[in-house]
């Protein structure tokens, strides 16, 4: 392998490994999945529920009788949706801050052991 790839798989191991445990950081990337996950399908939500509030005529048949829905039903839970999207991306946002700040301290612990092994050699 070359150096670079060398340096590249080490620096790799080393956030992967991070200042916290690896079952902090095993959380992080689950919740920061998580999120993703939730923003985009809410996102989806909102298109469709935009896009029916778009189309007259909507109706729901508990039994026997249609029951209409009102197009403002649909545009109230298409923003309730998006706001919940914006949140969920926010959310997202933080998690994989949270897995940057971890790879800060263990960036810094490295260059120190290297520091500590050039002077003790």
């Amino acid at each position: 392998m070359r150096p670079r790839t060398l340096r590249l798989a080490a620096l790799c191991e080393a956030v992967a490994q991070g200042g916290a445990s690896g079952d902090d950081r095993d959380m992080y990337i689950y919740r920061e999945g998580f999120y993703r996950g939730m923003g985009f399908l809410l996102l989806t939500l909102v298109l469709a529920l935009l896009a029916r509030a778009l189309i007259p005529g909507a109706a729901f048949t508990p039994g026997e009788t249609p029951q209409p829905i009102p197009t403002t039903a649909f545009w109230f839970f298409g923003i309730l949706c998006a706001a919940a999207a914006l949140l969920s991306y926010e959310r997202f946002r933080r998690f994989g801050g949270y897995k940057v700040q971890q790879a800060k301290p263990a960036e810094a612990k490295e260059k120190a052991q290297k520091a500590a092994g050039r002077q003790s050699a």
